[in-house]
């Protein structure tokens, strides 16, 4: 797992567990992009468990109450067009290697930081509360 994930977690087991599934899936896509192998498997595997992870945090916002629960899946949605976007730019040869791994990492990372962090600070006030 990449080391800088570790001021990322959000102690909420499940969702870390996915997060640290798809950061461990980048770094082998990135580890397959140094070595010149084909990605395009690795990338739909990624995205596959990227939306399944997204539908899997909506389900645990819901079940939690999370009053921003409408603004989460709105990022949602414009991270799931924005690594499709950088994928297609990617197979298209528009963008280089290292640009591609860098945006889909600090994409994800940016996702967690800006949005999932405050479901974490959401879920430790109401369990605090119980």
């Amino acid at each position: 797992m990449n080391k800088r994930f570790n001021n990322y977690l959000l102690e909420i087991d499940k969702i870390d567990k996915e997060h640290i599934e798809l950061i461990d899936l980048l770094t082998t896509i990135t580890d397959m992009i140094i070595s010149r192998k084909n990605i395009s498997n690795k990338l739909d595997v990624f995205y596959s468990k990227l939306d399944t992870h997204f539908i899997n945090e909506e389900a645990f916002m819901d079940k939690i109450k999370y009053p921003f629960i409408a603004a989460h899946k709105e990022a949602h949605r414009k991270t799931r067009i924005d690594f499709k976007n950088t994928i297609s730019r990617f197979n298209e040869s528009e963008i280089s290697n290292s640009f591609f791994v860098k945006k889909l990492e600090d994409n994800l990372f940016y996702h967690i930081d800006q949005h999932d962090m405050q479901i974490s600070t959401f879920y430790k006030n109401i369990k605090k509360d119980l």
